[in-house]
């Protein structure tokens, strides 16, 4: 099983944005995922450290890889605040108070070294969120005692506290304070020098001397695209930028400045508008796929995902877990899936949403643990058959409230948001295969045979989605024993 999945996929580690295109990307928080000893608790208060680590990330990485997953990106590795505060302390590696120092919770140096060569030894990327943005101090912007951060330790490294209130203001996004009360987030001055000068220091610092190969930029809409540029070319490996918005064109101006950015266009519009809420239209979130693919310069460099760990878990707003099936590894760009939505976890805001994996005995029988698994296998072999599998936009062939069908190559997807309780129907549209072509669904591997002028009908049951691939390109693959 684990070779047929990785089998396809190249083992390189000065790895460009077309070697991470082909990727597939598990994101990992540290202090949630497991501990060095593979125990633990349910861990009672999820705003304080529960007891990941480095290590127990790599004692588990088959229970990745045998997903099919190709890449992992771990949180934040620096020094944060241990100070327990009312918002809890730095378990998830965003409040960082010394740049100079690792992160003790996750482990020592070594642990993080063995972490990442053990991911290479079997293929896989590792990819490092890292703080740009601000540093943290456990205190109101009144009391904020610079000398204790570093090496940014006097208050001429950051910008004049000023609250962060509007959202429309693109001066107010850079420069001001994401939080000034419970914990200071004290914004840096990322336009002067020696600033940015250290920033770009330290992520190449951390790239020769642990082996990342990518780095995913928190809060990237709060400091500038010239610095986003410069950052970027200093350090050379594959970058994700988390620009928090659905605005199609503003989102997609980032992508001019890193390699890719987290959609969350495709996230709110497309995915939990077509598969999430109770009455979506399906035809209406479908649309806005040509728009997105028109505006952003590379759709398949992007990130796409449905859950992550600042938001709701998709099992809290639509439960079904036949519906989550549905918005999982459809879209153009390289998917990410947050640890534990393969065990279907719920929660809704931080730090509900932040649970340890380990209560769930990291089960592999559970349904959304072997969908992905399929998903992936697939996904890698096409993107390895067929080198322009992944750089051909998908092209909705058919929408209405309830179904669509989308067509990427040999690929064929019919999804539905009618749910797992709704009445078996079919499903009829013209695709882009010729007369005659045999397809293979893969999950139940049966196969249906297209029609005069591409005319596909499918049965729908369920609520389950159908992905269908063209017989032809899978021979040998091993996928449904071809």
């Amino acid at each position: 099983m684990l070779f047929a999945l990785l089998l396809f996929v190249p083992a390189i580690f000065a790895a460009s944005a077309a070697d991470w295109r082909s990727r597939s990307i598990y994101q990992i928080m540290t202090d949630r995922f497991a501990t060095t000893e593979e125990s633990g608790g349910s861990c009672g208060d999820l705003d304080n450290y529960c007891g990941g680590t480095w290590k127990g990330i790599e004692n588990k990485l088959s229970y990745i890889q045998e997903m099919g997953f190709t890449a992992i990106w771990i949180s934040p590795i620096n020094q944060n605040i241990d100070q327990s505060t009312f918002a809890g302390n730095g378990y998830h590696g965003y409040w960082p108070n010394n740049f100079d120092a690792l992160n003790s919770h996750f482990g020592s140096s070594d642990d993080l070294k063995s972490l990442v060569s053990e991911a290479h030894a079997r293929g896989m990327y590792v990819m490092l969120d890292v703080v740009v943005n601000h540093m943290a101090y456990p205190a109101d912007e009144n009391a904020v005692d610079y000398s204790q951060l570093q090496p940014f330790n006097s208050v001429k490294y950051y910008h004049e506290y000023c609250p962060l209130t509007l959202y429309s203001t693109q001066t107010q996004i850079e420069q001001c304070w994401l939080e000034g009360t419970i914990v200071s987030l004290a914004d840096l001055r990322f336009e002067d020098t020696d600033v940015a000068g250290p920033l770009k220091q330290w992520a190449q610092n951390a790239i020769s001397t642990y082996g990342f190969d990518g780095l995913r930029i928190d809060a990237a809409k709060h400091v500038s695209k010239e610095f986003l540029s410069s950052y970027r070319a200093s350090v050379d490996v594959f970058t994700i930028g988390e620009v928090y918005s659905a605005d199609i064109d503003y989102l997609a101006s980032y992508q001019r400045y890193l390699d890719s950015n987290h959609d969350f266009a495709t996230q709110q519009l497309v995915i939990l508008g077509a598969f999430a809420f109770s009455g979506a239209d399906m035809s209406a979130a479908m649309s806005k796929i040509s728009q997105i693919q028109a505006a952003f310069p590379d759709p398949s460099l992007m990130n796409t995902f449905s859950e992550n760990h600042d938001m709701y878990r998709f099992a809290s707003i639509n439960s079904d877990v036949n519906a989550n099936k549905n918005e999982t590894f459809f879209s153009d760009g390289i998917p990410t899936i947050f640890y534990g939505q393969e065990q279907s976890f719920t929660g809704n805001n931080a730090p509900s949403n932040r649970q340890v994996l380990w209560t769930s005995g990291y089960s592999t029988s559970a349904p959304l643990y072997s969908f992905i698994a399929t998903c992936n296998q697939l996904r890698n072999y096409l993107a390895y058959a067929d080198s322009s599998h992944l750089t051909t936009d998908m092209k909705l062939l058919k929408a209405d409230k309830h179904d669509s069908a989308i067509q990427k190559k040999n690929l064929l997807l019919v999804l539905t948001n009618s749910g797992s309780t709704a009445a078996s129907t079919t499903f009829s549209f013209e695709s882009e295969f010729s007369q005659g072509t045999t397809l293979v669904e893969v999950v139940a591997c049966n196969e249906i045979t297209v029609g005069y002028n591409g005319s596909v009908t499918v049965s729908m049951q369920n609520g389950l989605p159908r992905i269908f691939v063209n017989k032809s390109a899978i021979r040998g693959s091993g996928i449904c024993s071809n």
